[in-house]
């Protein structure tokens, strides 16, 4: 991913959103839990682009069971077609994120999920440990008991975020990880900027 395009998936996060604003508090596992369960009940709806899911699996602080993660983070691994690479491409062209009608049919109006798409061996690399949530065949009933399966555990607080850079500080609940990763790449190799983002 070029850093030419990166600001283009930075967004404002609305008043609505999941994600606690500094000083507030976040939300617990039960509120947290409720979105890979809608995101569950939209991939057994089916339909495009969900029929080219393969795989769902989650990781960081909500799969550990901290009891008031900031988001949960789901890697989902998919096929494209025609019309998905006809979408990627004219966004990619007109600045906007690539990845929008997945993340709508994924998310709906959640903006709790942190989704990382095919990402899973580049994370497995980096000695993240995935938890698979669901694979294509299996029935959904299958994912949703191993949601369940995942218990609150009162010691596993919040991982710090990695990838940071000063220049995230406050924001970086906002920024998600493939901007973190792109960015703080290009700066240890650079030691200069490459865009201007407006938050």
């Amino acid at each position: 991913m070029s850093c030419t395009c990166l600001a283009s998936l930075i967004r404002p996060v609305s008043p609505t959103s999941s994600r606690a604003p500094p000083g507030e508090s976040l939300p617990s596992a039960d509120v947290a839990a409720l979105q890979p369960r809608d995101m569950l009940d939209r991939l057994e709806a089916g339909g495009w682009p969900l029929d080219l899911v393969d795989e769902v699996l989650v990781f960081g602080s909500y799969a550990r069971g901290a009891l008031n993660p900031a988001d949960v983070d789901v890697v989902v691994e998919h096929r494209t077609d025609e019309r998905l690479t006809s979408e990627f491409v004219n966004a990619l062209s007109y600045g906007r994120d690539p990845s929008a009608s997945m993340k709508r049919a994924l998310k709906g109006t959640s903006r709790g999920l942190q989704i990382h798409f095919r990402e899973r061996k580049t994370l497995e690399a980096e000695g993240f440990e995935l938890t698979p949530l669901w694979t294509r065949g299996e029935p959904l009933a299958a994912a949703r008991t191993r949601l369940t399966a995942i218990t609150p555990d009162p010691t596993a607080g919040r991982a710090p975020r990695d990838h940071m850079l000063d220049a995230f500080e406050g924001i970086d609940r906002w920024v998600p990880r493939p901007v973190r990763v792109a960015v703080k790449c290009h700066w240890s190799a650079t030691r200069k900027p490459s865009f201007t983002c407006h938050l």
